[in-house]
């Protein structure tokens, strides 16, 4: 029976108006539902990486153009879509850890399209690089303190300069170290205490390059093990390698003239070897006497 011949059949009026309102609702309803599945359609979409393989869990943004308002934001399967509408305009963004963003504008007709997505591997070139590692003038072990050398070298001339310049000595008029008390420090040089007078010892390491010593060692208080006289604290000087101090020697000769004249002369030789230093030093001063 169709709607017609059902409508006929119906003799009060009041149902048969209502139920013709009825079937012209449900008709006009259909009637738009067919027109908006008709219109919705499907940007269907396949992520593959540089090496054309499925690649999963990129990003995607997709924006309806001309006011990039979002449509939809996702994170994609290897295969994966969006709804979309036919005659519009949009721009799909990708983008991934690792990849270059992917960015295309897209134009929706009237019917579902299928897109291929390829997601180049980031490279960049990085510039050379210069790693620069600056070795701390002064470090800290257990009983003693290290001077690095190399710096106070730059700005002396002689082995006797860079003791001046070392941190925490301090050199009298005569040449004596001092550290940390009125006892002057006794030198050791390579390991091995230098038995020398004060003039002597500036002497040997005046004739010492400056770039010949690589690192200063500073003990305050000295252990145990040496000598009971280096109360006054220890300077060890360490030389490079391959540096011998060798055979040296000076010669020196003044003369004063005041009231009296005071002449003086003298020379130093020193010869050292990996296991021994050797030391011949000798000095005259002529002084005239009064007597009264």
């Amino acid at each position: 029976m169709t709607r017609a011949h059902f409508l006929k059949k119906i003799n009060h009026p009041k149902i048969y108006i209502v139920l013709k309102l009825f079937y012209s609702t449900v008709f006009l309803f259909l009637f738009f539902q067919v027109q908006i599945f008709a219109q919705q359609l499907n940007l269907n979409l396949s992520i593959l990486n540089a090496q054309n393989e499925a690649f999963e869990n990129a990003t995607a943004v997709l924006m309806h153009l001309p006011d990039s308002s979002i449509v939809e934001k996702k994170v994609l399967k290897s295969k994966d879509f969006f709804n979309v509408q036919s005659s519009s305009d949009y721009l799909l963004k990708i983008t991934a850890v690792s990849k270059k963003n992917f960015e295309k504008k897209i134009r929706i007709n009237s019917q579902s399209i299928q897109l291929v997505v390829v997601l180049n591997n980031n490279v960049e070139v990085m510039n050379a690089v210069t790693i620069v590692s600056k070795k701390p003038l002064m470090k800290e072990e257990d009983d003693k303190t290290i001077v690095d050398a190399t710096t106070l070298s730059n700005s002396s001339t002689n082995a006797f300069e860079v003791i001046e310049k070392t941190p925490g000595t301090i050199i009298d008029q005569d040449g004596h170290v001092y550290l940390n008390s009125t006892t002057p420090a006794t030198i050791f040089l390579n390991g091995r205490e230098m038995k020398l007078s004060s003039a002597d010892l500036a002497s040997l390491l005046k004739s010492l390059p400056a770039n010949s010593v690589s690192k200063i060692e500073i003990m305050r208080n000295p252990s145990a093990k040496y000598d009971a006289a280096s109360s006054g604290g220890i300077l060890n000087i360490v030389l490079k390698k391959g540096v011998k101090v060798g055979s040296s020697g000076s010669f020196n000769i003044a003369t004063f003239q005041g009231v009296y004249n005071t002449s003086t002369i003298g020379f130093n030789i020193n010869n050292g070897t990996t296991k021994f230093n050797n030391y011949l030093s000798y000095q005259f001063t002529k002084k005239i006497v009064l007597n009264l």
